[in-house]
C-alpha cells in the first residue's frame, strides 16, 4: 500500500513557532557560483534569523548583503515523517561592536569580543510543510530500494 497524504502547508505563525524551538538551521547561499549549504546555530528575533560565526569567515564574507535561504526541519530517522521550514531573505554582517557584543549572550558564548562576527537575515519569505505520521498498513510495506528516485535494488 502507498501513502499518498499530501504534506500539509504550514502558515507564517506556525513556521515562526518552529523557528524558535530549534536551534540549528542550515544557512544556503552561493559559494564561486555554486551552490552551497552550511550547518549553524542561530537565534530567532522576531522575524529576524541571528548567525554568530567567527570574524572574517568565509560565511561572513560570502553572504554579506546577498540574498540566502535558511532552512531548519526535523524528520523521524524513518523519513516516514517530520517538518522542514524555509525563509528566504537578505543577510547582512553587523558591524556595531555593543550589538556583537549583545547577541553573543543569546549564544552564550561569555566573551565574543574581536573573534565574532554576527550575520542577521532578514525573511522576506517564509513557508514550510509537515509531513503526517505514515499510516499504520503502510509501514510494513517497504521493500528497500529507493522508491523515490525510481531506483531498484
Amino acid at each position: 500500500m502507498c501513502d499518498r497524504r499530501e504534506p500539509q502547508v504550514l502558515d507564517r505563525s506556525e513556521c515562526l513557532e518552529l523557528l524558535k524551538a530549534a536551534h540549528v538551521g542550515r544557512v544556503v547561499f552561493t559559494r564561486n557560483s555554486l551552490p552551497a549549504v552550511e550547518p549553524v546555530r542561530y537565534v530567532l528575533d522576531c522575524c529576524v534569523i541571528l548567525i554568530l560565526t567567527e570574524s572574517g569567515s568565509e560565511l561572513a564574507q560570502t553572504v554579506d548583503n546577498a540574498i540566502v535561504a535558511f532552512e531548519v526541519d526535523d524528520v523521524a530517522a524513518d523519513l516516514r515523517e517530520g517538518w522542514n521550514v524555509t525563509g528566504i531573505g537578505q543577510a547582512e554582517l553587523v558591524t556595531e561592536g555593543h550589538e556583537i557584543e549583545r547577541r553573543a549572550r543569546e549564544f552564550q558564548v561569555c566573551d565574543a569580543g574581536r573573534s565574532a562576527q554576527l550575520i542577521r537575515i532578514n525573511l522576506q519569505q517564509l513557508g514550510g510543510r509537515r509531513l503526517p505520521p505514515a499510516l499504520e498498513s503502510d509501514a510494513g510495506d517497504r521493500r528497500g530500494g529507493d522508491v523515490r528516485a525510481g531506483l531498484a535494488d
